[in-house]
C-alpha cells in the first residue's frame, strides 16, 4: 500500500448536543477534533495505510492534546510544526435532524495555519519519504498564506513524481480574504490547483461552485439520478483539466437531513468510460441511509476510500464501490473520523446493507 500525505488544518469541533442547537444552551457541548486532510489521513490509515499530517498547531494545550487524536489513527505527525503564534482553528456543528438543516459556523482567524508561509514546512523532506500528495479546497480557502502553501505543495509533488488528489469541498462561509486589495477569486485558486492534480474528487455542488459548469439536471425524488447529467458534467470538467486522468464524484439525494440516499459516479479519461456505483446485481442504486449520525466527514471517507482502493483492486467498478460503501459507513460515526475497517466496507460492498449482527 502506497505512503500518503496531506497538508491542511486540524481543529477543535465543538457540538451541540444530541442534535440540538446552540440557541437552546446551556447543554452539553461534545469537543473532538476534525479537518477535512486530517479525516482522509484517518480513515487511510484506518484501513492499514501509512498516513503523514503536513500542518501546523500552537505549542499550548489544546494543540498537545490534537496530536494524540492523530496518533489514536497511527497519523505520522513528525512534519506537523509547533509555533508560539496563533491557536487553534475552532468549528461549532448544530448537526440537522428531519427537517432542520445542519449549520456548520467557523472560528479560524488568527488560527496558526495563517502564520506560516510554504518555505517554513518540510515539503521537500516528506514528499521524498511518500508516494502520494492529497490536498482539499478547504486549505487555500483559509488565507493568503495557506492559499500560496496549497498551489506551492501541489506543483512541488508533480515535480517530485507524487500523484496528486485533491477533494474540492467548496466552503461558502470561507474565502473572505483579500489579495491585491480585492477580494479573493476560488475559481482562479481552485483551477490552479486542480491542473496538477491526477484525481479530482468532490460533488456537484463543487464543481458548479467553483468552475461555473452549469448543466441541467432531471430532478427526481429522492433515491432517482439523471445520470445522463452526471456523465455531462464529468464530461465538462474533465475537458476542462485534461491532465487529470479520473475524476470521481459522491451522489447524494437527500430526503431530509435524517434519510439520505449516496452513490457515486467515476470518469477515466484515458479510456473516456463512466462507471456508476453498483449493487450486487450489478444495477445503479443508491444506499439508503436512515437515519443519518453524521454526515461531515463522509466526503473525505469518499476520497480516501477511493485512493486506498485504487492501490488494492484491478477494477475500477470495486474501487468506487469501496469509495461509496466507505462513505456511507462514515454516516454512522459520530464525530470527523471514520472507523468503518476495511472488513466493514467489504462486508457492506457485498450485500449486507441490514447491520445484522455478527457472532
Amino acid at each position: 500500500m502506497i505512503k500518503i500525505c496531506a497538508f491542511g488544518e486540524l481543529m477543535v469541533r465543538l457540538t451541540a448536543n444530541n442534535k440540538s442547537t446552540f440557541s437552546s444552551l446551556p447543554e452539553f457541548v461534545e469537543f473532538s477534533y476534525g479537518g477535512a486532510e486530517a479525516n482522509f489521513l484517518a480513515n487511510y490509515a484506518n484501513l492499514g495505510g501509512d498516513s503523514y499530517f503536513i500542518s501546523v498547531i500552537p505549542n499550548n494545550t489544546l494543540g498537545i492534546a490534537s496530536l494524540r487524536q492523530l496518533a489514536k489513527f497511527n497519523i505520522n505527525y513528525d512534519f506537523v510544526k509547533k509555533i508560539d503564534r496563533g491557536r487553534m482553528g475552532i468549528y461549532f456543528v448544530e448537526e440537522g435532524i428531519a427537517n432542520r438543516g445542519s449549520v456548520v459556523t467557523y472560528d479560524r482567524k488568527d488560527s496558526s495555519i495563517n502564520y506560516l508561509k510554504f518555505e517554513d514546512y518540510d515539503f521537500h523532506d516528506i514528499f521524498s519519504q511518500v508516494e502520494h500528495f492529497h490536498i482539499s479546497g478547504i486549505t487555500p480557502a483559509i488565507s493568503e498564506n495557506a492559499m500560496y502553501a496549497a498551489i506551492r505543495s501541489v506543483r512541488l509533488a508533480k515535480e517530485m513524481g507524487l500523484t496528486v488528489s485533491c477533494d474540492l469541498n467548496y466552503r461558502s462561509k470561507l474565502w473572505n480574504y483579500n489579495l491585491r486589495d480585492k477580494k479573493i477569486d476560488p475559481e482562479l485558486v481552485m483551477s490552479e490547483i486542480a491542473s496538477y492534480c491526477d484525481y479530482i474528487f468532490g460533488n456537484e455542488t463543487d464543481i458548479q461552485q467553483f468552475f461555473k459548469i452549469d448543466i441541467r439536471k432531471k430532478e427526481y425524488l429522492y433515491e432517482n439520478q439523471d445520470l445522463v447529467y452526471y456523465e455531462n458534467l464529468l464530461l465538462q470538467l474533465s475537458k476542462r483539466f485534461p491532465q487529470t486522468n479520473i475524476i470521481a464524484l459522491s451522489i447524494r439525494n437527500s430526503k431530509n437531513s435524517s434519510i439520505n440516499y449516496m452513490g457515486g459516479v467515476l470518469y477515466k479519461r484515458e479510456t473516456n468510460q463512466f462507471y456508476f456505483s453498483q449493487n450486487i446485481d450489478g444495477d445503479f442504486e443508491e444506499y439508503l441511509i436512515d437515519p443519518v449520525v453524521d454526515r461531515i466527514g463522509s466526503g473525505d471517507a469518499f476520497s480516501s476510500g477511493f485512493i486506498f482502493a485504487l492501490n488494492k483492486y484491478e477494477s475500477l467498478q470495486d474501487t468506487l464501490d469501496f469509495a461509496v460503501a466507505s462513505s456511507v459507513l462514515k454516516h454512522s460515526y459520530r464525530g470527523d473520523f471514520s472507523y468503518a475497517t476495511l472488513a466493514d466496507i467489504e462486508d457492506l460492498m457485498k450485500g449486507n446493507i441490514y447491520g445484522r449482527i455478527k457472532r
